[in-house]
């Protein structure tokens, strides 16, 4: 029993061992099974590309390569240029027999094992290369290398001794009459065809030099002929001349007006040439005056001509003169920008040339008055103001301040310089200074004109233009009294003249008319101030207005007189004369007193003409009748200042004799102030002539001492 429990124990053992032992053989071999098995994702395969018994360049590599099992590969193209002698790549295998998978560039497969893809090549054709004369004499090259696979590479070779007559040899092309390819010898190209080259000829091109009215020999040249598309070097003229002329350059035109060339110059020729000599006239210099003053005035000429490269001497101006301006020098342009050459200076001419004369603004010279006087008559500008300087006393002749052409706004101020100055006149005629139309002339400081006794002529004569005399100026001792009707002993106002007595003195001067200032023709003169003593003359001692006027604004007209000769008697106006219907005399201001005169009108005989009294003083003046004023054929308005009768004194004007009339005169009674009787009286401030209607007008004002 136990023997069959043991038995049986030991066989339950056994069998539990052998399923023991098979199921560790199952797992071990379950397990080695699983080694061997490997997933194709899981590796890399490797791409490379074979030439395939190719004679030149190197297989291509692919960069990508490895590849991960089952990646996308793309086939490249022959990137590293193989070649094989006589043969064409076509594409790529798997076998280089070509019996295995092809592919094309740039085809695609999947990737499973490494691969090898080889070169594949198609036997290539065959071409000829043949050389024509093309109308050329001598033997065309042959090619021993023809006939070439398709594709090499093939060099042109030289013409060899192919010559053709009047041409040159221009290269090849591949057709005859040159619109195929052109190569030139020694060119390469690859050949893809059969080909032919024709030799190309191009006419010989000839360069001819002509005198062009020249003399001499033209010049030859020996490299003619020459290429088209050769440069050429342009001849120099060698011995060429030409009388009057000088050589310029050459042209491809005979009259110039071609391509010009100067002489060693270069030009790429594509055609035959002739040269012709250029000539041009002789050069000259011309001279322009630039704004000269053309009265007595020339501009410098120049009538030789000069060669080109000659020595040339400029011209002295000569007496070429441009008014206010001093000559500098000489300039290639007007405006002084360009060359400056100075006169009497040498310099080479290139070409005709013209120079300009150059003007700087004149200085007026330091010295005499006489020289400073002149340089004015010569450079006085219009519009401009100059300042005469007098630094010692000086006498001169006469000075017409007239500039003609130049007189428009011209003010000249004179002025002595240090101490009072004294100009003198030194001749018996012409007046010291004649102010003349556009003229201003301003007497301003420190001026003494003192003129003659033995002239009949104004110290000043404004004719036409303006005279202003400042207080520091005197003017004196001038004239003489005759019966010739010469007027102005110190000044003469006449046609359109303005003078303008700011200050100053005017003294011991005489004239027949007016022996300090005389106004006429248009004249005016205005008294702003100053005094007019000391002076005389038979009508009108200070001051004598005959078609013109007279403003008196301030100032002293005082101890002037009227004068007898044995032959004549004066005719009046101590201080002041209207002798003319058109005689306007307006009296706004200042004293006329202490004048005599030995007829008519102590202080102002209105012989005829207009006497508008408006303000001033009229007293102490003496007269045969009209010891103030003495009206004939005039009009009196008096609106306003004093006149004194013959009971003040000092300031009386009186009358010293009795004037007897049949007449019975006109006269309004005056409106305003005290009653006023028209008689003889001989006291009388105001006397009437004896001939025409005289006519006073009182309407304001002052009478002192009046007798009613």
């Amino acid at each position: 029993m136990n023997n069959k429990i043991n038995n049986k124990i030991k066989w339950g053992k056994s069998i539990h061992s052998i399923v023991i032992f098979a199921f560790v053989a199952v797992v071990g071999f379950a397990l080695a099974a699983c080694e061997e098995i490997v997933d194709p994702a899981e590796q890399t395969y490797t791409v490379t590309y074979s030439g395939n018994t190719n004679t030149g360049g190197t297989a291509p590599v692919d960069s990508n390569s490895p590849y991960q099992g089952t990646s996308r590969v793309t086939v490249l193209g022959n990137t590293g240029n193989l070649v094989k002698t006589g043969y064409t790549f076509t594409n790529w295998n798997t076998q280089a027999g070509g019996g295995g998978t092809p592919y094309n560039p740039g085809d695609g497969f999947d990737i499973t094992a490494n691969v090898t893809l080889y070169a594949q090549w198609a036997e290539s054709p065959k071409f000829t290369l043949a050389y024509n004369a093309n109308s050329g004499s001598g033997s065309a090259p042959v090619d021993s290398n023809s006939p070439y696979f398709s594709g090499t590479l093939v060099t042109v070779m030289q013409k060899g001794d192919l010559n053709r007559n009047g041409y040159y040899f221009n290269g090849w092309n591949t057709l005859a009459n040159g619109t195929g390819t052109s190569y030139a010898e020694g060119a390469t190209f690859t050949i893809a065809a059969n080909t032919v080259l024709y030799a190309q000829w191009a006419t010989n091109l000839t360069v001819t030099y002509n005198v062009n009215g020249g003399s001499g020999t033209a010049p030859v040249d020996s490299n003619s002929p020459y290429k088209s598309g050769e440069s050429v070097t342009v001849m120099d003229k060698g011995s060429l001349t030409r009388n009057n002329y000088y050589f310029t350059g050459w042209n491809t035109v005979g009259n110039g007006s071609g391509t010009a060339y100067a002489e060693g110059a270069t030009f790429t020729i594509t055609a035959s040439t002739t040269l012709y000599a250029q000539w041009a006239n002789n050069h000259t210099v011309s001279y322009i005056g630039n704004g000269h003053t053309s009265a007595n005035s020339t501009v410098p000429t120049d009538t030789v001509t000069y060669a080109k490269g000659a020595s040339v001497t400029t011209k002295e101006k000569g007496t070429l003169l441009k008014r206010g301006y001093d000559f500098t020098n000489w300039n290639t342009k007007q405006d002084g920008t360009g060359s400056t050459i100075a006169a009497g200076a040498d310099f080479t001419i290139t070409e005709n040339i013209t120079l300009y004369a150059q003007w700087e603004l004149s200085t007026m010279p330091t010295g005499d008055l006489a020289a400073k006087l002149q340089w004015l008559t010569n450079n006085a500008l219009q519009g401009t103001e100059y300042l005469v300087e007098v630094s010692k006393n000086e006498t001169i002749g006469p000075y017409s301040f007239d500039y003609l052409n130049n007189n428009t706004n011209v003010k000249i101020t004179l002025r002595g310089v240090g101490s009072m100055r004294e100009i003198a006149l030194n001749a018996t005629t012409g007046n010291l200074f004649t102010v003349a139309s556009g003229i201003t002339l301003i007497l301003e400081n420190n001026i003494t004109l003192t003129g003659r006794y033995d002239t009949q002529r104004s110290l000043i004569n404004v004719n036409g233009g303006t005279l202003i005399m400042n207080e520091g100026t005197i003017l004196k001792s001038n004239g003489q009294t005759y019966s010739n009707s010469s007027y102005g002993g110190g000044v003469l106002v006449q046609n359109n003249g303005n003078f303008t007595m700011e200050g100053g003195t005017i003294t011991d001067c005489l004239n027949d008319s007016g022996g300090g200032v005389a106004v006429r023709n248009n004249g005016t003169f205005t008294m702003n101030g100053g005094t007019i003593n000391n002076c005389k003359a038979f009508w009108g001692g200070a001051i004598r207005v005959d078609a013109g006027t007279f403003n008196f604004n301030n100032g002293q007209i005082n101890n002037n007189s009227t004068v007898i000769y044995t032959s004549q008697i004066s005719e009046g106006g101590g201080a002041v004369y209207l002798g003319n219907s058109s005689a306007i005399f307006i009296m706004e201001g200042g004293t006329i007193s202490n004048n005599t005169s030995h007829n008519f009108g102590g202080g102002v005989q209105a012989n005829s003409g207009t006497f508008n009294m408006r303000g001033g003083v009229i007293s102490g003046n003496t007269a045969s009748e009209g010891g103030g004023i003495y009206v004939r054929s005039a009009t009196l308005n008096k609106t306003g200042g004093t006149l004194y009768g013959s009971g003040e004194g000092e300031n009386s004007n009186t009358a010293t004799s009795v004037y007897n009339s049949s007449l019975s005169p006109y006269y309004q009674l005056p409106k305003g102030n005290a009653a006023m009787t028209w008689d003889n009286d001989k006291h009388r401030n105001i006397t009437h002539g004896p001939t025409s209607t005289p006519r006073l007008f009182m309407q304001g004002g002052t009478t002192e001492g009046w007798d009613n």
